[in-house]
């Protein structure tokens, strides 16, 4: 049907020269011939037939056609052409004397499809990865100890080919013990369980705990559970490792426990914890062969006395401080005489302030303390008469004011009443009040007038305090004052 924007319709007249099922041979008036489709031609045209076609060009049609065929495009570059694929992102996850493991980003593919995921070492194609959508991780083994490597991954797809970062590790000597990653089963031993518990309320026996402090002290890991870096499966029994409810997970008929077969599965060294106790104590790998469950390990006494020592240091931390110590009887509960004595403090605190100091005294071998002749560098000077022989104290006269001054029993007697009394006495001994002068026998100070003050005056005459130069030998030492 023609419309507006069609172009005129021309005629054009054939004769069917040919008819089949499926194409028809026309032929036209200017020696044309074209093959034309039998569907569109009448249904009573048989050979010899003249048909005429009419032929005209549709513009619209031409121009939604276009449209469509614009959005379409359109379509097509925002789902396939704004996102592209990425590049995986490779971390080293963890390494051993002879393993690496790796671990990388999850694939960005966009719109594309993914060909291959390969990983290389030193450059060299080592092995594709499985299941590459969901995989993220792998575990390469058989390498030699103490060696550089290099590793990167290539990605295939449909939009390209993508190289990974590239990866550089040496693996460890056999003295770096930090690669070792464990995975606890089921272990005991060690006496009574160490009060420890997980983080999912499971306590742990004390061989375990012990072993965990060693790993942590070499810088190595541990769980309870396998993962891709797991090196070696620890445990006592090969039952099922027992949680805060119960065992986890169904035995087999063997008594082994789920994690312990999936350990032997994949070929992860089952051994004793006492081969962690060893590799701690030589700072090195050692060999796995001697601490199978089946084997008695060589190193029962040294995990013995490990056990033994935290034993007594945990309960050294957990045992509650010693009591203070008791405060000295005499000065918790003081006495009459110390309060006596406390009291009298201030008076010869006093007296001491108006006194000049002593000199240094000496006391004579062989006589007792009492009656102990006591020299003084100055003494000479206050017991000389005015004909210079010196004066026994004895002798002298108390002026009635300053007490009495007596021999060496009457002192003893006075001492002795001294102790006695609760609040103290008069000193029996003075020392005179011009020049300061203290007695080394002076009983301790008891009271306000507990030193008596002697005056030179009570020895009758003008005594002169200045020094008497003579011939006297015991004026170059100073004068000896008796008192007996």
């Amino acid at each position: 049907m023609a419309t507006a924007s069609s172009s005129s319709a021309s005629m054009q007249q054939f004769t069917v020269g040919k008819l089949d099922a499926g194409m028809a041979i026309l032929l036209g008036a200017r020696a044309s011939l074209i093959e034309f489709p039998s569907l569109l031609l009448p249904q009573d045209v048989q050979a010899g037939s003249v048909v005429e076609i009419s032929v005209k060009r549709n513009v619209d049609e031409e121009k939604r056609n276009r449209r469509d065929f614009d959005d379409l495009q359109r379509e097509i570059l925002d789902t396939f052409g704004t996102v592209s694929p990425v590049a995986p992102e490779l971390k080293l996850r963890a390494t051993t004397q002879t393993s690496v493991v790796l671990e990388w980003s999850q694939l960005t593919l966009a719109t594309a499809q993914l060909i291959s995921l390969d990983i290389y070492r030193n450059g060299s194609r080592l092995a594709p990865i499985p299941n590459p959508l969901s995989n993220t991780s792998t575990k390469l083994s058989g390498l030699e100890v103490g060696v550089e490597y290099n590793f990167h991954l290539v990605l295939k797809t449909s939009a390209g080919t993508l190289t990974s970062n590239s990866i550089r590790t040496t693996t460890h000597a056999m003295t770096n013990t930090s690669g070792i990653s464990v995975c606890f089963g089921a272990v005991g031993g060690g006496g009574q369980g160490s009060g420890e518990t997980l983080e999912n309320g499971e306590e742990i026996s004390a061989l375990e705990s012990l072993t965990r402090q060693l790993l942590e002290k070499m810088g190595a890991k541990c769980s309870t559970r396998l993962q891709i870096d797991t090196t070696h499966y620890v445990c006592t029994s090969p039952r099922a490792r027992a949680g805060p409810q119960g065992p986890n997970g169904a035995v087999n008929a063997g008594g082994e426990g789920p994690v312990y077969r999936k350990a032997l599965a994949l070929n992860i060294p089952i051994v004793r914890p006492e081969w962690i106790v060893a590799c701690y104590e030589s700072k090195k790998m050692m060999p796995i062969s001697a601490f199978y469950l089946d084997k008695e390990p060589p190193n029962v006494a040294s995990v013995s006395s490990l056990l033994q020592a935290r034993k007594q240091e945990t309960a050294a931390s957990s045992a509650p401080p010693p009591p203070p110590a008791p405060k000295d009887e005499a000065s918790a509960a003081p006495g009459p005489a110390s309060a006596s004595t406390t009291s009298a403090t201030p008076a010869t605190e006093s007296t001491a302030a108006s006194v000049p100091p002593l000199q240094d005294a000496t006391i004579s071998p062989g006589e007792e303390p009492g009656s102990a002749a006591v020299t003084f560098g100055e003494v000479e000077d206050q017991t000389t008469g005015p004909d210079g022989e010196p004066i026994k104290m004895e002798d002298a006269e108390s002026d009635g004011t300053t007490g009495e001054v007596k021999g060496s029993d009457q002192q003893k007697e006075a001492e002795e009443k001294e102790g006695q009394q609760a609040t103290g006495g008069a000193s029996a001994a003075a020392a005179p009040e011009t020049e300061g002068v203290r007695s080394a026998t002076t009983a301790p100070s008891t009271g306000s007038e507990s030193m008596e003050d002697v005056s030179l005056n009570s020895f009758g005459g003008d005594q002169s305090p200045a020094r008497r130069t003579g011939a006297d030998d015991d004026d170059e030492a100073g004068e000896e004052v008796d008192l007996s």
